[in-house]
């Protein structure tokens, strides 16, 4: 498929096209400069089959105003969107923060260690409070989304999901791998037609850090999940519950299930007698702000770790390495969907 758009484009008079980033499942992406105000961003400009009519379209302007006013570290900021005009070969653009970042990666690295999981999980937990704090929700959290960064992780989309027409998102996101693709990520109230809201959001964070605990791509959570019980018993039923099938089982706050990562974290550590891991205190001002989002400048030393569990004495004799067993690696996914692909958890 070719990009609508080409180097030296010029875009609504205002975003001069320098580079065709690349095909996202969505959008296709470029660097534009931006001559009003005067900075590369990012442009996506959305598959024409997501909003296919004048009041999708609109939504989709309305979603992106909320969003715009959100700023903060963990968020890619959006800045703007904008309806096509008649002729033009896309239907919507997207403006937003040009990150030239690395995607989180699944399959392409050995499983995170345990003492790994605690910052992602804050700095995405960060990010979904933040966005649910404005009434909306991701809507199609995936690794595509988030660009990790030396010191930061970003999350990008936020709150245009729900604004998209459904059936050609689920067919959009089927198409970005085997066996259901990226479909793996949604709820299963999703999939059946049901709300985008903050459950669904946990569902995804809790196959994205599943993904990153196991160090594989997840089509079926519940053959997943085993992988851990040796490794993090603790972790396995937090992710457990997040990834329960009736989203009423779910919790709502992202902020929550980061701390219920960490402190998991934290106890699977002890019990097994291996690496020092931060303290759950890490994510309390969030909790103790109520869940709200956080400024730019408040954020969460996820650096800090427990002086108990880093003693001199730690780990003790018989361990002398300190490391965390991980499992066997297996360069599949792991579980396959009984219907043949149309849903990734059968």
């Amino acid at each position: 498929m070719q990009a609508p758009l080409g180097p030296g484009s010029l875009v609504l008079g205002r975003y001069k096209i320098k580079d065709v980033l690349r095909p996202r499942l969505l959008s296709w992406a470029y660097r534009a400069y931006d001559r009003e105000i005067e900075v590369d961003v990012q442009l996506d400009t959305l598959h024409g089959e997501l909003t296919p009519t004048a009041g999708a379209q609109q939504q989709i302007l309305v979603a992106t105003r909320k969003v715009a006013r959100l700023t903060h570290r963990n968020v890619r900021r959006i800045f703007e969107a904008h309806v096509a005009p008649p002729g033009a070969g896309w239907t919507v653009a997207v403006a937003s923060q040009l990150v030239e970042a690395t995607p989180l990666q699944i399959g392409m690295r050995p499983p995170r260690g345990l003492d790994e999981l605690p910052p992602l999980a804050g700095q995405l937990g960060e990010a979904l409070v933040a966005v649910h704090a404005l009434g909306l929700a991701h809507g199609a959290l995936r690794p595509d989304e988030i660009s990790v960064l030396a010191d930061v992780v970003k999350v990008g989309g936020a709150g245009l999901a729900a604004a998209l027409d459904r059936p050609a998102l689920l067919r959009a996101l089927q198409a970005g791998g085997v066996n259901g693709g990226e479909l793996r990520y949604l709820s299963p109230e999703v999939l059946s037609g049901g709300p985008l809201d903050e459950r669904a959001d946990l569902y995804a964070f809790a196959v994205i850090m599943l993904e990153q605990a196991i160090g594989q791509a997840v089509d079926d959570v519940r053959l997943a999940l085993p992988v851990l019980e040796e490794r993090a018993p603790r972790l396995r039923r937090v992710l457990e519950g997040a990834l329960a099938d009736d989203p009423a089982g779910r919790d709502r706050s992202a902020a929550n299930f980061a701390l219920a990562i960490t402190e998991a974290v934290r106890v699977d550590a002890q019990k097994t007698r291996k690496v020092p891991m931060p303290t759950s205190r890490d994510l309390t001002p969030t909790l103790e702000r109520g869940g709200e989002a956080l400024d730019d400048d408040v954020t969460l030393d996820f650096e800090r770790v427990d002086p108990a569990i880093t003693d001199p004495d730690f780990p003790p004799d018989g361990d002398p390495d300190g490391g965390v067993a991980s499992p066997p690696q297996d360069s599949g996914p792991i579980g396959r969907s009984r219907n043949g692909g149309a849903s990734p958890r059968g």
